[in-house]
């Protein structure tokens, strides 16, 4: 009996490992082999041998199994379906989340783009434009908003042109050369340091690249990227026209704000046909519409408009911005991050500057002082890293979209003040990530696409007894003894990716209560950010004591999460199986070194190059706007 146990153990892993691996024709043959070899040695019985052979043709008759196995599957994944989310954003075939998702994550691709660097145009604008504005800040300080002066200055220096390509008159600087820029502003103020990181992402040079017509590039692009004219891409809710005839409308606007002092010599406004259509946009050219009043009070302007007409044919549509708005909301993610890290930099250098030298002495009354900075510190630099990571793939090429969302779950974990767009629900992770999930959610509409969904959802079901082994195995056999190093951290990587796989199939499969599916989203996308946030410290070139330690502050963030996880899945029976079977019983918590802390206290008391590092680019002024830590 037990040899018969252990035969079909042997079995269903081999097939577990072999169907997540191979084609189904080449598993099937393998298992073959193997039932022929254990018939030789007289291990099983040849009843088991005819039903293999049974499965074996059912599996590989394609008729066969469309009607008896596929086609139940299609039914039942309709119905799952109905509770999902369906997909919003632009297909994208995903990085590195997609390796963390899928649990495929090798060690070469932590490493596959290089570390961001600031080139020497990006350097020499830090040091000249941008220096000079944090001195103009602080001569002439903004009170309750940006005065002219530092507008005009803003504008006339290619601020709000930073990332467009030189040939349209913009810097084109790097993601993390921007992001570096808006830190060091943010730094001195951070409604300036916001209003560039608004206009280089959802800004209108922008907009006029991606989304105007020809003849409105030609007379407006050049010239805004130069500074020689302002344009204004409106954040504000759409306004809805009023339309005269079909083929002209009639728009009316009463004191609609806007973050300049000057008026704009092109406004961009969102405007809405009906009630609840989509929104269009309208190009106006303010110096010929006399329709338009502005008026400037505190330095805050806004305007006016009454019964301007236009022509509905001159409106951009919406299928023209949308795909140009999201990769843009990703860009401003991306951005205001750089806002929150100037905050904890500034933070970190007003505890570090009130702080007493030595940090490590053995005196009570400073030790939380002391470990305040420490917890501080460790919060900058992985923050810092994954700011680093994103920015060095997106600049070289990788879709930003759901990179920029981790990034932006990050900073909402960091207690941030600042009003980040949402991020994107976990099934859109899936949808992007999941091998076969896209593909499977398109071809089950009907008995027509049987044929598409029966070649998905056989490696689909490969796929998950493939992760489900591996998480099992995990659990009951393998052991994590604490070892500072790289590879210890990266087979935590790979452990947290694969039950993240498993934990993304029970969320598409189980049955939940929509709102217990909307927190189980939750945190599966900070699970997610987690994992990134690993990944990102792992590659960084930082100290090492200060990246383990981080590193460590981050596992224990991932286990809390899971016995969070595993707790409130164990409602059912179904629940506390899976919670035995492949959730983690005991935290894996690692002790936080005091050895590393006293080490790192003593970086930051000597003011190290690694301190100097990490808060270089700050701009060491006194803030005029208040910050919060």
């Amino acid at each position: 009996m037990l040899s018969f146990a252990i035969v079909l153990t042997s079995i269903f892993t081999l097939l577990c490992l072999i169907i997540g691996k191979a084609s189904l024709a080449s598993a099937t043959l393998i298992l073959g082999l193997f039932f022929l070899f254990t018939l030789y040695l007289q291990w099983l019985p040849i009843s088991v041998f005819i039903i293999y052979l049974v499965l074996a043709l059912l599996l590989n008759h394609p008729p066969l199994r469309q009607r008896y196995l596929s086609r139940p599957l299609q039914a039942l994944f309709v119905r799952r379906k109905k509770h999902w989310l369906p997909p919003q954003l632009p297909h994208s075939e995903g990085w590195l989340e997609r390796k963390i998702i899928t649990g495929l994550i090798q060690w070469h691709h932590l490493h596959a783009q290089p570390a961001p660097r600031i080139n020497a145009q990006e350097q020499a604008f830090l040091d000249g434009p941008t220096h000079q504005l944090c001195q103009l800040i602080n001569s002439e300080p903004c009170q309750g908003g940006i005065n002219e002066a530092c507008w005009r200055y803003l504008n006339q220096r290619g601020f709000f042109a930073l990332s467009q390509p030189y040939h349209l008159g913009g810097h084109a600087f790097s993601c993390y050369g921007i992001n570096k820029i808006i830190q060091k502003v943010a730094s001195v103020n951070s409604e300036i340091a916001e209003t560039v990181a608004l206009h280089n992402s959802l800004g209108s040079a922008s907009f006029l690249q991606h989304c105007a017509p020809r003849e409105a590039q030609s007379i407006w692009l050049r010239a805004i990227c130069k500074g020689r004219k302002q344009a204004l891409f409106s954040v504000e809710p759409a306004t809805l026209v009023q339309q005269m005839t079909p083929l002209q409308g009639e728009l009316t606007i009463d004191k609609h704000p806007i973050p300049s002092p000057v008026m704009p010599d092109l406004l961009i406004l969102p405007v809405r046909l009906t009630a609840k259509g989509e929104e269009h946009y309208l190009l106006i050219e303010t110096e010929h519409c006399k329709q338009l009043s502005f008026t400037c009070q505190n330095q805050l302007g806004s305007f006016s408009i009454a019964a301007y007409p236009f022509a509905l044919s001159d409106l951009i549509c919406p299928e023209t911005v949308k795909p140009w708005y999201c990769r843009a909301q990703a860009w401003l993610k991306l951005n205001l991050s750089a806002l929150q890290a100037a905050q904890m930099k500034q933070a970190l250098i007003s505890t570090h500057s009130t702080t007493d030298a030595p940090l490590a002495t053995p005196d009570t009354t400073k030790q939380p002082r002391s470990d305040r900075l420490v917890g501080l510190l460790l919060r900058v630099a992985s923050f810092d890293a994954c700011i680093a990571m994103t920015c060095s793939a997106t600049d070289n090429g990788e879709n930003p979209i759901l990179i920029a969302d981790l990034l932006t779950n990050e900073v909402d974990h960091t207690r941030s003040r600042y009003v980040l767009p949402l991020s994107s629900q976990y099934f859109e992770y899936l949808y992007a990530c999941h091998p076969y999930l896209l593909d499977e959610y398109k071809n089950c509409q009907g008995p027509q696409q049987l044929e598409r969904f029966d070649l998905q959802v056989i490696s689909h079901l490969g796929f998950t007894l493939n992760q489900l082994l591996i998480v099992f195995t995990h659990k009951f056999f393998a052991r994590y003894p604490y070892r500072a190093c790289d590879q210890f951290y990266f087979k935590l990587i790979k452990r947290y990716s694969h039950i993240l796989a498993v934990l993304g199939e029970d969320l598409l499969f189980s049955s939940p209560l929509p709102v217990s599916r909307d927190k189980q989203q939750g945190r599966l996308l900070r699970l997610l950010s987690l994992i990134y946030a690993m990944t990102a410290l792992l590659r960084s070139h930082q100290h090492t004591t200060i990246k383990y330690s981080a590193l460590d502050k981050v596992i224990n963030e991932i286990e809390a999460l899971l016995q969070n996880i595993s707790g409130n899945m164990k409602g059912s029976l179904i629940g506390r199986l899976f919670c035995w079977l492949f959730l983690p019983n005991n935290p894996l918590y690692v002790p936080e070194s005091d050895q590393n802390y006293q080490l790192i206290s003593q970086e930051i008391a000597q003011q190290k190059i690694n301190f100097q590092h990490l808060c270089g680019d700050i701009n060491q002024a006194q803030p005029t706007s208040p910050s919060s830590d």
